[in-house]
Protein backbone atom coordinates (compact mmCIF):
# COMPACT_ATOMS: atom_id res chain seq x y z
CA UNK A 1 0.00 0.00 0.00
CA UNK A 2 1.23 3.26 -0.64
CA UNK A 3 2.19 5.88 2.16
CA UNK A 4 1.51 9.02 1.68
CA UNK A 5 3.33 9.99 4.71
CA UNK A 6 6.42 8.75 3.50
CA UNK A 7 6.42 10.54 0.07
CA UNK A 8 6.12 13.46 2.10
CA UNK A 9 9.18 13.06 3.63
CA UNK A 10 10.56 12.72 0.98
CA UNK A 11 9.44 15.58 -0.94
CA UNK A 12 10.30 17.32 2.17
CA UNK A 13 13.84 15.55 2.05
CA UNK A 14 13.84 17.23 -1.40
CA UNK A 15 12.94 20.87 -0.70
CA UNK A 16 15.71 21.05 2.33
CA UNK A 17 18.35 19.76 -0.55
CA UNK A 18 17.02 22.81 -3.37
CA UNK A 19 16.87 25.22 0.06
CA UNK A 20 20.32 24.66 1.17
CA UNK A 21 21.85 24.91 -2.55
CA UNK A 22 22.28 28.76 -3.43
CA UNK A 23 22.96 27.61 -7.16
CA UNK A 24 19.36 26.25 -7.52
CA UNK A 25 17.72 28.39 -5.45
CA UNK A 26 18.98 31.06 -7.56
CA UNK A 27 17.78 29.57 -10.86
CA UNK A 28 14.75 29.03 -9.44
CA UNK A 29 14.06 32.38 -8.21
CA UNK A 30 16.35 34.97 -10.51
CA UNK A 31 16.10 33.56 -13.60
CA UNK A 32 12.59 33.78 -14.01
CA UNK A 33 12.31 37.21 -13.27
CA UNK A 34 15.02 38.34 -15.42
CA UNK A 35 13.66 36.52 -17.93
CA UNK A 36 10.56 37.69 -18.01
CA UNK A 37 11.82 41.84 -17.44
CA UNK A 38 14.13 41.43 -20.48
CA UNK A 39 11.37 40.23 -22.84
CA UNK A 40 8.79 42.37 -21.97
CA UNK A 41 11.54 45.34 -22.32
CA UNK A 42 12.56 43.66 -25.82
CA UNK A 43 9.57 42.83 -27.20
CA UNK A 44 7.35 45.55 -26.32
CA UNK A 45 9.98 48.06 -27.90
CA UNK A 46 9.42 49.18 -31.60
CA UNK A 47 11.56 50.34 -34.34
CA UNK A 48 12.59 53.79 -33.45
CA UNK A 49 15.11 57.08 -33.59
CA UNK A 50 16.41 55.37 -36.67
CA UNK A 51 18.85 58.51 -38.12
CA UNK A 52 17.66 59.36 -41.32
CA UNK A 53 18.92 62.19 -43.69
CA UNK A 54 16.64 64.24 -46.30
CA UNK A 55 18.52 65.79 -49.34
CA UNK A 56 16.14 68.93 -50.78
CA UNK A 57 16.96 69.81 -54.22
CA UNK A 58 13.33 71.48 -54.89
CA UNK A 59 14.00 75.16 -53.67
CA UNK A 60 10.14 76.10 -55.26
CA UNK A 61 10.38 79.96 -55.19
CA UNK A 62 6.75 80.24 -54.02
CA UNK A 63 3.94 78.61 -53.25
CA UNK A 64 4.08 75.45 -51.77
CA UNK A 65 6.95 73.73 -50.31
CA UNK A 66 5.49 70.09 -50.81
CA UNK A 67 8.70 68.46 -49.94
CA UNK A 68 9.17 70.89 -47.07
CA UNK A 69 5.63 69.60 -45.58
CA UNK A 70 6.84 66.07 -46.09
CA UNK A 71 9.90 66.54 -44.44
CA UNK A 72 8.00 68.33 -41.45
CA UNK A 73 5.73 65.46 -41.22
CA UNK A 74 8.01 62.85 -41.34
CA UNK A 75 9.91 64.83 -38.26
CA UNK A 76 6.86 63.95 -36.10
CA UNK A 77 7.64 60.06 -36.61
CA UNK A 78 9.24 59.13 -33.54
CA UNK A 79 10.45 56.03 -36.06
CA UNK A 80 12.97 58.70 -37.41
CA UNK A 81 15.42 61.03 -36.04
CA UNK A 82 15.41 63.30 -39.62
CA UNK A 83 18.25 65.63 -40.42
CA UNK A 84 18.76 68.12 -43.22
CA UNK A 85 21.50 67.06 -45.29
CA UNK A 86 20.82 68.84 -48.76
CA UNK A 87 23.84 69.48 -51.11
CA UNK A 88 25.14 66.10 -50.52
CA UNK A 89 25.35 64.08 -53.77
CA UNK A 90 23.90 60.65 -54.28
CA UNK A 91 26.91 58.63 -54.25
CA UNK A 92 28.03 60.83 -50.98
CA UNK A 93 24.87 59.70 -49.65
CA UNK A 94 25.54 56.05 -50.14
CA UNK A 95 28.73 56.67 -48.22
CA UNK A 96 27.42 58.08 -45.52
CA UNK A 97 25.12 54.83 -45.10
CA UNK A 98 27.97 52.70 -45.50
CA UNK A 99 30.10 54.14 -42.92
CA UNK A 100 26.79 53.49 -40.59
CA UNK A 101 26.12 57.03 -40.18
CA UNK A 102 22.89 57.07 -41.95
CA UNK A 103 20.43 53.85 -41.94
CA UNK A 104 18.41 55.68 -44.66
CA UNK A 105 18.32 59.07 -47.40
CA UNK A 106 15.76 60.69 -49.28
CA UNK A 107 16.05 62.75 -52.20
CA UNK A 108 13.77 64.83 -53.51
CA UNK A 109 14.41 66.00 -56.97
CA UNK A 110 14.76 69.36 -58.15
CA UNK A 111 11.23 70.91 -59.26
CA UNK A 112 9.59 68.38 -57.07
CA UNK A 113 7.32 70.93 -56.23
CA UNK A 114 5.95 72.43 -59.51
CA UNK A 115 5.99 68.58 -61.38
CA UNK A 116 3.13 67.88 -58.69
CA UNK A 117 1.40 70.51 -58.52
CA UNK A 118 1.34 70.87 -62.74
CA UNK A 119 0.96 67.07 -62.89
CA UNK A 120 3.90 67.21 -65.72
CA UNK A 121 5.46 63.17 -66.17
CA UNK A 122 6.47 61.35 -63.40
CA UNK A 123 8.33 62.76 -60.25
CA UNK A 124 10.40 59.83 -58.97
CA UNK A 125 11.78 60.30 -55.06
CA UNK A 126 15.11 58.53 -54.43
CA UNK A 127 15.34 56.34 -51.20
CA UNK A 128 19.06 55.22 -50.29
CA UNK A 129 18.21 52.16 -47.61
CA UNK A 130 20.48 49.87 -45.65
CA UNK A 131 18.39 46.64 -46.17
CA UNK A 132 20.64 44.52 -44.14
CA UNK A 133 17.47 44.07 -41.25
CA UNK A 134 14.62 43.98 -42.50
CA UNK A 135 12.55 45.04 -39.76
CA UNK A 136 13.91 48.32 -39.03
CA UNK A 137 14.30 49.28 -43.01
CA UNK A 138 10.94 48.07 -43.42
CA UNK A 139 10.00 50.35 -40.49
CA UNK A 140 11.57 53.38 -41.74
CA UNK A 141 9.44 53.04 -45.48
CA UNK A 142 6.78 52.71 -44.05
CA UNK A 143 6.93 55.94 -42.02
CA UNK A 144 7.81 57.62 -45.50
CA UNK A 145 5.13 56.43 -47.07
CA UNK A 146 2.69 57.58 -44.36
CA UNK A 147 4.18 60.91 -44.66
CA UNK A 148 3.50 61.59 -48.17
CA UNK A 149 0.08 60.11 -48.10
CA UNK A 150 -0.36 62.57 -45.45
CA UNK A 151 0.72 65.41 -47.34
CA UNK A 152 -0.41 64.26 -51.02
CA UNK A 153 -3.68 63.36 -52.39
CA UNK A 154 -4.40 59.87 -53.71
CA UNK A 155 -3.39 59.82 -57.42
CA UNK A 156 -0.57 62.24 -57.77
CA UNK A 157 2.46 61.32 -60.01
CA UNK A 158 4.83 60.55 -57.56
CA UNK A 159 7.01 57.40 -57.88
CA UNK A 160 9.70 55.98 -56.16
CA UNK A 161 13.36 54.24 -56.71
CA UNK A 162 14.16 52.37 -53.81
CA UNK A 163 18.36 51.62 -53.57
CA UNK A 164 18.98 49.02 -51.36
CA UNK A 165 23.06 49.82 -50.32
CA UNK A 166 23.10 46.68 -48.14
CA UNK A 167 20.59 43.69 -48.77
CA UNK A 168 17.88 43.97 -51.22
CA UNK A 169 14.34 43.78 -52.37
CA UNK A 170 14.67 39.91 -51.65
CA UNK A 171 16.39 39.92 -48.63
CA UNK A 172 14.87 36.21 -46.38
CA UNK A 173 14.14 37.18 -42.37
CA UNK A 174 16.44 33.73 -42.78
CA UNK A 175 19.58 35.83 -44.00
CA UNK A 176 19.41 38.31 -41.07
CA UNK A 177 18.60 35.30 -38.59
CA UNK A 178 21.43 33.25 -39.62
CA UNK A 179 24.05 34.90 -38.00
CA UNK A 180 22.37 34.85 -34.43
CA UNK A 181 21.84 31.63 -34.78
CA UNK A 182 25.14 30.42 -35.95
CA UNK A 183 26.27 32.50 -32.82
CA UNK A 184 24.02 30.81 -31.05
CA UNK A 185 24.64 27.29 -31.68
CA UNK A 186 28.56 26.96 -31.08
CA UNK A 187 27.82 28.91 -28.20
CA UNK A 188 26.36 26.48 -26.34
CA UNK A 189 27.75 23.16 -27.96
CA UNK A 190 31.12 24.53 -26.49
CA UNK A 191 30.60 25.48 -23.03
CA UNK A 192 28.39 22.29 -22.29
CA UNK A 193 30.80 20.35 -24.03
CA UNK A 194 33.66 21.67 -21.94
CA UNK A 195 31.84 22.49 -18.51
CA UNK A 196 30.08 18.40 -18.96
CA UNK A 197 33.91 16.85 -19.78
CA UNK A 198 35.38 18.36 -17.04
CA UNK A 199 33.14 18.01 -14.56
CA UNK A 200 33.07 13.70 -15.59
CA UNK A 201 36.52 13.74 -15.57
CA UNK A 202 37.16 15.10 -11.63
CA UNK A 203 33.97 12.90 -11.19
CA UNK A 204 35.94 9.89 -12.55
CA UNK A 205 39.41 10.35 -10.81
CA UNK A 206 41.01 11.59 -14.33
CA UNK A 207 41.47 15.44 -13.59
CA UNK A 208 43.47 14.20 -9.84
CA UNK A 209 45.96 11.92 -11.80
CA UNK A 210 46.49 14.59 -14.23
CA UNK A 211 46.95 17.31 -11.61
CA UNK A 212 49.50 15.05 -9.96
CA UNK A 213 51.79 15.69 -13.00
CA UNK A 214 54.54 18.37 -13.18
CA UNK A 215 52.03 20.45 -15.28
CA UNK A 216 50.84 23.59 -14.87
CA UNK A 217 47.70 24.82 -14.82
CA UNK A 218 48.30 26.71 -17.93
CA UNK A 219 49.37 24.09 -19.82
CA UNK A 220 46.30 21.91 -18.38
CA UNK A 221 43.95 24.29 -19.76
CA UNK A 222 45.54 24.82 -23.18
CA UNK A 223 46.13 20.74 -23.49
CA UNK A 224 41.50 21.10 -23.16
CA UNK A 225 41.67 24.29 -25.39
CA UNK A 226 43.62 22.65 -28.22
CA UNK A 227 41.41 19.38 -28.11
CA UNK A 228 37.84 21.48 -27.93
CA UNK A 229 39.45 23.80 -30.78
CA UNK A 230 39.53 21.26 -32.93
CA UNK A 231 35.99 20.29 -32.28
CA UNK A 232 34.54 23.29 -32.20
CA UNK A 233 36.26 23.82 -35.95
CA UNK A 234 34.34 20.73 -37.25
CA UNK A 235 30.98 21.80 -35.28
CA UNK A 236 32.02 25.13 -37.24
CA UNK A 237 32.11 23.47 -40.60
CA UNK A 238 28.82 21.52 -40.31
CA UNK A 239 26.96 24.45 -38.90
CA UNK A 240 28.16 27.16 -40.94
CA UNK A 241 27.84 24.77 -44.27
CA UNK A 242 24.89 23.28 -43.30
CA UNK A 243 23.24 27.25 -43.07
CA UNK A 244 24.51 28.17 -45.96
CA UNK A 245 23.06 24.92 -48.22
CA UNK A 246 19.89 24.24 -46.31
CA UNK A 247 18.33 27.83 -45.90
CA UNK A 248 19.92 29.35 -49.29
CA UNK A 249 22.06 32.11 -48.15
CA UNK A 250 23.19 34.45 -50.51
CA UNK A 251 26.90 35.48 -48.00
CA UNK A 252 28.13 38.40 -49.62
CA UNK A 253 31.30 38.66 -47.86
CA UNK A 254 34.25 35.89 -47.52
CA UNK A 255 32.86 32.58 -46.25
CA UNK A 256 36.69 32.29 -44.64
CA UNK A 257 36.39 35.42 -42.46
CA UNK A 258 33.14 34.01 -41.74
CA UNK A 259 34.32 30.79 -40.44
CA UNK A 260 37.08 32.67 -38.48
CA UNK A 261 34.91 34.64 -36.33
CA UNK A 262 32.89 31.74 -35.77
CA UNK A 263 35.29 29.12 -34.65
CA UNK A 264 37.43 32.51 -32.56
CA UNK A 265 34.00 32.58 -30.16
CA UNK A 266 33.54 28.92 -30.23
CA UNK A 267 37.25 29.06 -28.32
CA UNK A 268 36.07 31.95 -26.45
CA UNK A 269 32.85 30.08 -25.36
CA UNK A 270 34.83 26.75 -24.43
CA UNK A 271 37.28 28.87 -22.39
CA UNK A 272 33.93 30.12 -20.66
CA UNK A 273 33.04 26.24 -20.37
CA UNK A 274 36.54 25.77 -18.31
CA UNK A 275 35.92 28.61 -15.89
CA UNK A 276 32.32 27.53 -15.18
CA UNK A 277 33.34 24.13 -14.61
CA UNK A 278 35.20 24.99 -11.28
CA UNK A 279 31.74 26.04 -10.30
CA UNK A 280 29.94 22.97 -11.01
CA UNK A 281 29.87 19.72 -8.61
CA UNK A 282 28.30 17.66 -10.59
CA UNK A 283 26.83 17.49 -13.99
CA UNK A 284 23.39 18.57 -12.95
CA UNK A 285 24.61 21.96 -11.67
CA UNK A 286 26.58 22.21 -14.52
CA UNK A 287 23.62 22.22 -16.65
CA UNK A 288 22.09 24.41 -14.15
CA UNK A 289 24.54 27.64 -15.65
CA UNK A 290 23.18 26.78 -19.13
CA UNK A 291 20.17 28.85 -18.92
CA UNK A 292 21.53 31.75 -17.29
CA UNK A 293 23.56 32.16 -20.00
CA UNK A 294 21.07 31.15 -22.66
CA UNK A 295 18.45 33.27 -22.05
CA UNK A 296 20.30 36.98 -22.19
CA UNK A 297 22.15 35.56 -25.28
CA UNK A 298 18.88 35.30 -27.16
CA UNK A 299 17.21 38.17 -26.24
CA UNK A 300 20.41 40.56 -26.03
CA UNK A 301 22.99 39.37 -28.23
CA UNK A 302 20.70 40.55 -31.43
CA UNK A 303 19.55 37.57 -32.64
CA UNK A 304 15.92 37.71 -32.33
CA UNK A 305 15.35 41.57 -31.24
CA UNK A 306 16.95 44.01 -33.29
CA UNK A 307 19.40 45.90 -30.63
CA UNK A 308 18.62 49.53 -32.23
CA UNK A 309 15.02 48.70 -31.42
CA UNK A 310 15.24 47.78 -27.84
CA UNK A 311 15.17 50.66 -25.15
CA UNK A 312 18.67 53.12 -24.75
CA UNK A 313 19.19 51.66 -21.42
CA UNK A 314 19.33 48.25 -22.54
CA UNK A 315 21.04 48.19 -25.43
CA UNK A 316 23.69 49.16 -22.60
CA UNK A 317 23.51 45.04 -21.40
CA UNK A 318 23.72 44.07 -25.25
CA UNK A 319 26.94 45.09 -25.70
CA UNK A 320 28.11 42.97 -22.41
CA UNK A 321 26.83 39.85 -23.67
CA UNK A 322 29.85 38.09 -26.05
CA UNK A 323 27.61 36.76 -28.89
CA UNK A 324 26.50 40.55 -29.99
CA UNK A 325 30.13 41.38 -31.32
CA UNK A 326 29.84 37.62 -33.13
CA UNK A 327 26.44 38.17 -34.06
CA UNK A 328 26.94 41.39 -35.47
CA UNK A 329 30.47 40.58 -37.39
CA UNK A 330 29.05 37.54 -39.09
CA UNK A 331 26.08 39.99 -39.91
CA UNK A 332 28.26 42.78 -41.12
CA UNK A 333 30.36 39.77 -43.43
CA UNK A 334 26.98 37.37 -44.56
CA UNK A 335 24.87 40.13 -45.04
CA UNK A 336 26.76 43.40 -45.96
CA UNK A 337 29.70 41.98 -47.38
CA UNK A 338 31.97 43.89 -45.19
CA UNK A 339 35.67 43.04 -45.16
CA UNK A 340 38.10 42.43 -42.32
CA UNK A 341 38.81 46.29 -41.76
CA UNK A 342 35.14 47.09 -41.08
CA UNK A 343 34.75 44.36 -38.73
CA UNK A 344 37.61 44.52 -36.92
CA UNK A 345 36.49 46.33 -33.99
CA UNK A 346 34.18 42.91 -33.43
CA UNK A 347 37.40 40.92 -33.97
CA UNK A 348 39.17 42.95 -31.37
CA UNK A 349 35.96 42.31 -28.63
CA UNK A 350 36.12 38.56 -29.31
CA UNK A 351 39.81 38.18 -29.09
CA UNK A 352 39.22 40.29 -25.70
CA UNK A 353 36.81 37.76 -24.50
CA UNK A 354 38.59 34.91 -25.18
CA UNK A 355 41.59 36.33 -23.09
CA UNK A 356 39.37 37.14 -20.56
CA UNK A 357 37.74 33.79 -20.46
CA UNK A 358 41.69 32.13 -20.35
CA UNK A 359 42.59 34.39 -17.26
CA UNK A 360 39.64 33.62 -15.38
CA UNK A 361 40.05 30.11 -16.23
CA UNK A 362 43.36 29.46 -15.12
CA UNK A 363 42.55 31.93 -12.53
CA UNK A 364 39.75 29.65 -10.65
CA UNK A 365 41.10 26.13 -11.73
CA UNK A 366 42.46 25.52 -8.39
CA UNK A 367 44.88 22.60 -8.26
CA UNK A 368 42.05 20.67 -5.47
CA UNK A 369 39.91 20.45 -8.55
Amino acid sequence: MVSIRRSLAFTLRIWRQIRRDRRTMGLIVLVPVAFVLVIGYGFSAKVANIKTGFIDDDHPLFGPDISNNITETLSLDTTVVLSNITGTSLQEAEELITGGQYTCIIHFPENFTRALMTHTGNVTVSILIDNSNPQVSQAVLGSIHLAIEKVLTKGSNIGFDTIYVYGNEDLKTIDYMAPGIISFAIMIIAILLSVVMIVRERRDGTLERVLASPSTKMELILGYMFAFTVISAIQSTLILGLTIVLFDLTVRGSILLAYVIIVLFGMGSLAMGIALSVLAKTELQAVQFVPMIIFPSIILGGMIIPIETMPSWLQVFCYLIPMTYSTQALRDVMVKGLDITAVSGYILALLLFLSLMLFLAVKTFREEL
